[in-house]
């Protein structure tokens, strides 16, 4: 038995690739080109996760990656006929579907509602496509003994479809021409922030090293339809004519890797004319109970490993005019396998923002010393292989856009991998399109900033089985800016934001995340900060303070701080002034950092943060932190990016109601408790984005929207009744106002459900939120009765203490506290995410009151609060009327001739309009 192991790790060894090597295997895995002869396919079906594809009569073009000896088949282009299909497994995705293609789509109602009722599945006419994928069952359509192998056929003659071969310096040039529509679909994908070239090299390794089975494949299909989806909004620069409009795309992804949180997703996807990217998800398929993260939690799949422990130790050094700050990080920590044969690590390095090209790996190797090869994916990949100018302007689709600053390179131990050297780009292709390697091109081309997550494939010298530990050793370095104080306001529109007085650098991540686990991270740390002392400047650290101290030979100070379970360890460097208040029996200790301007109110947070401790204590669990540290960030009006994990609390809107811009004024009048509730909000996130964690992608709502139903729970709580209803009712309002616009413009395209993974970059994401706020504080509050909302929620969070939590679970919680069912409400409300405008139409004759009632939103089955009052305001009935698929109606007898018919007068649930007219014939009764 010894023998053959002896010999298996010789074989390991011989064969291990260094950083180079693994680089250049990566980024030739990436590069997807067509073969210049295709293949003749008749009566073929291909399964991509939900999408069932019937290839009928056409052309396939293999489509090959890697080179040399690694090349490979990873799938073909189509051109032809054919059909797309699949099914709706969720009521929910069904209605929202068939809701889209009605009211943005213009389809008939009739021909959508068998769609909208599950009972048949969407289906539609193909032409050309795509396909990747390596899987045995898909590369088959290109492999059969009956498929006829045609040299130098020309498709022109049959489609839009024609194949150029040219030979320049003995290099194959393959152009496939259709509009370059085909390979722009998943350079497309990039743009997006779903890139599938490094995933398709993360495959092609695996399969090098120990074989990739067939069930952990990506699977990618995207084909022109004859229907439109509508994928933008109407009236801003969309496409409706365009092949934007028609495509439609299947993504089966067994790993996880691709972040949607699902194993399948179906979605359309493209650019309006004015640039802009727009996704829109139709349905997915969730991943087996068996790889689940938990029972339950179908978004989250099981990763390969799961972190153990970590030390960090930080130099922090402001240079050039303290403008900018230098991190110097040197970490250790420790993974464990989750499952047996596991090879490969991939990671993502807390390098958001940093500054132009700064960020430098400068280790990384195992505890006793021996590299480990690794190479970065994504768009840093491609950059890295670049040997074009990083600093030029680049021509996406024919247009200039401006190469900016750009992302940060990548650079290895001891070099810098991607510097500018000069000379032509050698950039992967498919069908004649050139991916660009130089990443200063995508900041345009990606609004939503999801390219600057940085991930990492580590290799691992040998396979590690389930319950196997590793210690890494992680070094690097990399520059941030102090963001200065300022006021910034556009003349045209008259609006603008605010950023507050002080330099800070915000909250910096320290260890990597673990993939493909898209919730985060959770760290046992010990982290040491280490500044100058006469620069003045303060720190903010994740954990519980250990140790302070001073040395005088260096002239520096060093905090040690130590956390257990936490997500996202960092810190954050300002130029504060500080509080502390030590801790007492019962309490935390707490730490404020302020900028000097603000400064005269740092003697406040400790009491009011003990007030919303305390508050929370009666209706929560307790917290577990011993320590908190409030501290000032840059933005006024909030911001995205990197979140401040556990016992940080980072303030964003300090004195926003009386700074006097246009953008505050328009915070204030949402939200006119700002200033009671910021840290209620940030305490509301410790439960939600600490105590428990959203599970998946589908679940980012939970994190965004919870802290602010917390935050109403606090107003009610201390400031009273009065201004918690002032509150929900500018919350409404600015839900309501924005569906209203909409349908004023004859167009119902804005949804906000919260559920949804859907991609816009011209959609204001503020009204999403506090619509999430509205319906989960008060609409939810009122269908199960508020002496059941409360404790619900106090048993929810004890029970999945430290644990991930899903929409589902939240409904399953409510409904058992209740005895309700309450799938109509979720499935049209939270999953939905559409506001009605609802007509009611009346008639009192004879003692009774008959109405029916409107909805402009064609399927769904959702209740809508009817009140009548009589006798000049002597009698009040209310009730809530079910209206299904946009109708419904109710009688009342025993009324009076003066009745006054209400929709919703309580406001229970946003509707962007409520209109009530009497008529002598109504339609439902006869």
């Amino acid at each position: 038995m010894t023998r053959p192991l002896i010999l298996l790790s010789m074989l390991v060894a011989a064969t291990f690739p260094s950083t180079e090597d693994l680089r250049n295997r990566v980024s030739t895995g990436g590069d997807l080109r067509p073969e210049a002869t295709p293949v003749t396919v008749k009566e073929r079906t291909v399964q991509v996760g939900a999408c069932t594809v019937h290839l009928k009569d056409g052309s396939a073009l293999p489509i090959k990656a890697g080179k040399g000896e690694n090349e490979w088949t990873a799938g073909f282009i189509f051109q032809g006929e054919g059909t797309i299909e699949f099914p709706f497994t969720e009521r929910s995705d069904a209605w929202n579907f068939a809701n889209h293609m009605a009211l943005t789509g213009r389809q008939d109602v009739e021909k959508l509602a068998p769609i909208a009722h599950q009972e048949v599945p969407y289906t539609a006419k193909i032409g050309r496509g795509v396909i990747i994928s390596t899987r045995d069952e898909v590369l088959q359509v290109l492999l059969p003994a009956d498929v006829e192998r045609v040299e130098g056929v020309d498709l022109a003659a049959t489609a839009d479809m024609t194949i150029i071969v040219e030979d320049r310096r003995d290099r194959t040039v393959r152009m496939i021409a259709a509009g370059a529509t085909v390979p722009s679909r998943v350079l497309m994908m990039l743009t997006g922030g779903l890139d599938l070239r490094p995933r398709i090299s993360d495959e092609m390794l695996q399969r090098a090293w120990g074989g990739l089975p067939q069930d952990r494949r990506l699977a990618f299909a995207d084909f022109i339809t004859d229907d439109h989806f509508s994928v933008a909004r109407p009236g801003v620069g969309t496409k409706s004519s365009g092949p934007e409009d028609r495509w439609l795309s299947c993504l089966d992804d067994p790993t996880g890797v691709m972040g949607t949180g699902e194993q399948s997703t179906v979605f359309s996807h493209g650019e309006d004319s004015d640039g802009n990217y727009h996704r829109r998800r139709f349905t997915g398929i969730g991943f087996p109970e068996e790889v689940q993260i938990a029972p339950g939690v179908d978004g989250l799949r099981k990763g390969d490993f799961e972190a153990v422990k970590a030390k960090v130790d930080v130099n922090a050094e402001p240079i050039r005019l303290r403008k900018y700050v230098e991190f110097e990080v040197d970490s250790e920590f420790t993974v464990r396998a989750t499952r047996d044969g596991v090879r490969q690590l991939t990671v993502s390095l807390p390098r958001f923002e940093a500054k132009g090209r700064t960020f430098t790996i400068d280790k990384l190797a195992l505890k006793d010393g021996e590299a480990l090869p690794w190479a970065p994916l994504g768009v840093e990949l491609m950059r890295a292989s670049s040997r074009g100018n990083l600093d030029s302007v680049a021509a996406v689709d024919g247009e200039e856009v401006d190469a900016g600053d750009g992302p940060p390179a990548v650079a290895g131990p001891g070099g810098s991998a991607g510097a500018s050297t000069g000379g032509t780009t050698d950039a992967p292709a498919i069908g004649g399109i050139e991916f660009p390697n130089d990443t200063s091109d995508l900041a345009a081309m990606s609004p939503d900033r999801s390219w600057m997550r940085a991930d990492y494939l580590i290799l691992l010298p040998e396979p590690l089985n389930a319950g196997d530990e590793l210690t890494i050793e992680l070094d690097w370095h990399g520059e941030w800016n102090f963001i200065q104080g300022q006021q910034t306001v556009n003349e045209s529109t008259s609006t603008g934001y605010v950023t507050s007085g002080g330099p800070t650098t915000n909250f910096r991540n320290l260890l990597p995340q673990l993939h493909p686990i898209e919730a985060g991270t959770r760290w046992d740390h010990t982290t040491t900060v280490t500044i100058p002392s006469l620069t003045g400047f303060e720190m903010a650290v994740s954990g519980a303070t250990q140790r302070t101290f001073y040395n005088q030979e260096t002239d520096r100070i060093t905090i040690m701080s130590r956390g257990k379970d936490q997500l996202r360890p960092g810190i954050a460097l300002g130029k504060w002034i500080t509080f502390e208040e030590p801790s007492i029996v019962g309490w935390p200790a707490i730490l404020v950092h302020l900028h000097p301007v603000e400064s005269y109110a740092l003697d406040e947070f400790g009491p009011q943060l003990r007030t919303v401790l305390s508050f929370y204590d009666q209706l929560m669990p307790k917290l577990s932190e011993n320590e908190f540290e409030i501290y000032q960030g840059a933005d006024l009006v909030g911001r995205r990016g990197s979140e401040p994990g556990d016992s940080l609390l980072e303030l964003n809107q300090i004195g926003v109601g009386s700074i006097g811009s246009v953008t505050a004024e328009y915070a204030h009048k949402l939200d006119p408790y700002s200033g009671h509730t910021l840290l209620a909000r940030e305490v509301g996130r410790r439960y939600w984005d600490g105590m428990v964690l959203a599970g998946g992608p589908r679940e980012a709502w939970i994190p965004d929207v919870m802290p602010e139903v917390y935050a109403s729970f606090y107003i009610r709580g201390v400031e009273g009744t009065q201004a918690y209803f002032e509150w929900m009712e500018s919350v409404r309002g600015a839900v309501e106002e924005q569906f209203a616009e909409d349908l004023s413009v004859q167009t119902s395209w804005l949804t906000w459900s919260l559920t949804d993974t859907s991609t816009d970059t011209t959609r204001w994401a503020t009204p999403r939120h506090w619509y999430g706020t509205y319906i989960m504080g008060n609409s939810l509050r009122y269908m199960v009765g508020e002496d059941l909302y409360y404790p619900a929620l106090d048993a929810f969070m004890e029970e999945n203490k430290g644990g991930y939590v899903t929409t589902a679970m939240i409904q399953e919680t409510f409904a058992t506290a209740s005895g309700r069912n309450l799938d109509d409400f979720f499935d049209f409300w939270v999953h939905g995410g559409r506001v009605p405008e609802i007509t009611v139409e009346t008639n009192t004759a004879d003692g009774m009151t008959r109405g029916c009632i409107t909805s402009s939103v064609p399927f769904g089955r959702v209740d809508i609060p009817i009140t009548l009052i009589d006798e000049d305001g002597g009698r009040t009935v209310s009730a809530l009327v079910t209206v299904v698929d946009a109708k419904g109606q109710f009688e009342v007898p025993g009324r009076t001739d003066d009745v006054e018919v209400l929709v919703d007068p309580d406001g229970l649930f946003p509707l962007a309009r409520r209109k009530v007219s009497k008529s002598k014939n109504l339609e439902c009764f006869k």
